[in-house]
């Protein structure tokens, strides 16, 4: 991060090394529309999903495979702080004041770029409950968010394998190790959804950063 014109140098040199790279303005990220997805209604040729949109609504949404341009998968720490129970005292206290990782998040965007809009799927807040059942082998009681994860993900991944049409990003762990310095650059930036007890963490607009940079990349080739 710096002056344009200092990226457009170091860009510079990185390719006549044949490194791939790129250089944006922070001002020419539009952020496009963000959608998270709530339910998958129906998963024909053309899917229908349940969404909310930045502003919290509830409303229909419905694409077909090939308006996906690519897709991005993205693990989200989640940070607590250990707390400890003094039985003497009778009160609990902070064990450190470091947070630790006691969890992931599962994160996967789609990416329409002729629509503008990104598609967020996210484990924490995606009703399994309804919709399509994405393990329809093994009974709702006895199977796990993970589970139940995993087949939507495997679908997506056999819709899209199928048409060889959508690029995956795949290295959100690689870049978010080197973005999470830039806590001046990570606050500017409205990561369009929040999980609870998260709002603070600056993961979400880490991962969201990393999917604008991709989505970026894509519209300008």
């Amino acid at each position: 991060m710096g002056p344009i014109g200092e990226m457009k140098l170091y860009g510079q040199q990185l390719r006549a090394q044949d490194i791939p790279c790129f250089w944006v303005k922070c001002a020419n990220l539009e952020t496009p529309q963000l959608f998270q997805v709530q339910i998958v209604q129906a998963e024909t040729s053309k899917v229908e999903l349940v969404c909310t949109n930045s502003d919290g609504q509830t409303g229909a949404v419905s694409f077909e495979w090939s308006e996906v341009g690519q897709w991005v998968k993205g693990r989200l720490p989640i940070l607590d702080r250990p707390l400890e129970f003094d039985p003497l005292r009778r009160e609990i206290s902070a064990r450190s004041s470091k947070e630790e990782v006691r969890d992931f998040a599962l994160v996967l965007d789609l990416h329409l770029p002729d629509r503008n809009c990104i598609l967020r799927f996210c484990d924490r807040n995606y009703r399994f409950d309804q919709g399509v059942d994405f393990t329809p082998n093994i009974p709702l009681a006895q199977t796990v968010t993970r589970s139940q994860w995993n087949g939507i993900v495997e679908w997506i991944d056999t819709e899209l394998q199928v048409r060889n049409t959508a690029t995956l990003w795949d290295d959100f762990n690689a870049f978010r190790e080197t973005a999470i310095e830039f806590p001046h650059l990570l606050k500017s930036i409205d990561p369009g959804f929040y999980l609870q007890g998260q709002e603070n963490s600056r993961f979400n607009p880490t991962f969201h950063l990393y999917s604008l940079l991709a989505f970026y990349k894509k519209s300008v080739q």
